[in-house]
């Protein structure tokens, strides 16, 4: 009787290392914050996406403030990655703005908390006379490569072409129309964020607030103009900077309206789009606003690039409830209580 009672422990307990190697334990996310320059140390302009790879995934944090990744305190926003799959631990995180790829990389390491200090070659160069206007670097949003001497050419528009032009909206002012030009652009669709500052006194002449400015687009195929979706980025001295998102190249208005509604730019999240179907978590919930923007006169040399990933909802990895792990023990219990007896 002993010896089939022994039998009995023996097999429960191979049962009970058998159940526990089956259970998956899920992985801590890590949390990064730091800054965010391009080669030439200007910082990335907020409203820019930066997408980390790791292990078939992708993660998207949204800059919203200039150069910044998040705060460093313990309760404040990070660019949080969250892994799905356990094999991530101590892979390799790849860090990008669209196809251009930082020159730091970093180790998964499952709840870490850790500073970057990412370099992206994704900068313009400006040329032109009306280069005052563009006040950062503009960054090119392409998953395609960039080529070097891809220039946005902005030019005044002269009075003949203003008045073949259609008629803004009622309520809407115009501080200045240019002209926007690419010149040897990448491959398929992109889009480039252009950052352009208005004092004051400019902001005052169109006799509204700094929420109501914005950036409108002429849309040759129904011939009427469009806002772009433009946002504050930073204040300097009374100074408003603002950020533009343009995907085509005509005219354009710098102006404002008393019908815009200030928007927060959208919030960042982390999603998982990599070929093991991803899981994403939210990272921050950003505090800029939508308002509009104005573009100027100048030949651009638009940077690299960002593009925008899918955003999910994350899904953390799933672990087993041990029910058969639980009968096992009891029963294992129950005996070693025959087996005393």
């Amino acid at each position: 009787m002993k010896k089939i009672l022994a039998a009995i422990i023996i097999a429960s307990i191979i049962l009970i290392g058998a159940v526990s190697a089956e259970e998956t334990i899920p992985l801590l996310p890590a949390q990064y914050f730091g800054t965010a320059q391009t080669t030439n140390a200007n910082p990335i302009t907020a409203g820019t996406e930066i997408t980390a790879e790791l292990n078939g995934e992708t993660f998207t944090y949204k800059v919203i403030e200039n150069g910044k990744i998040g705060e460093a305190g313990t309760f404040d926003e990070k660019f949080i990655i969250s892994p799905s799959n356990p094999s991530a631990e101590g892979k390799v995180i790849k860090f990008k703005i669209g196809s251009v790829e930082a020159s730091q990389t970093v180790t998964f390491e499952s709840g870490k908390s850790e500073s970057l200090a990412l370099i992206f070659a994704v900068e313009a160069q400006t040329k032109g006379t009306e280069n005052k206007i563009i006040t950062a670097p503009p960054i090119v949003i392409s998953e395609n490569p960039i080529p070097q001497n891809f220039a946005l050419v902005v030019e005044t528009i002269p009075q003949s072409q203003k008045d073949s032009l259609p008629k803004f909206s009622q309520g809407t002012t115009v501080l200045k129309i240019v002209e926007i030009t690419p010149e040897n652009p990448p491959a398929g669709n992109y889009k480039v964020i252009l950052t352009f500052t208005l004092t004051p006194s400019e902001i005052a002449s169109l006799g509204v607030t700094k929420d109501k400015i914005i950036l409108m687009h002429h849309n040759g195929a129904q011939n009427k103009w469009d806002s772009l979706r433009t946002w504050i980025s930073s204040e300097t001295g009374g100074a408003v900077n603002y950020s533009a998102e343009a995907e085509s190249f005509s005219a354009f208005a710098i102006g404002a309206s008393t019908t815009a509604t200030q928007t927060a730019v959208p919030a960042s999240t982390n999603s998982g789009s990599g070929s093991s179907g991803g899981n994403s978590v939210s990272t921050q919930s950003p505090q800029q606003s939508y308002t509009a923007a104005p573009q100027t006169e100048q030949t651009i040399k638009p940077s690299a690039t960002a593009s925008y990933a899918a955003t999910a909802q994350a899904k953390p990895t799933e672990t087993k409830t041990p029910f058969a792990l639980a009968g096992l023990i009891a029963g294992l219990a129950c005996a070693m209580v025959l087996l005393r007896k």
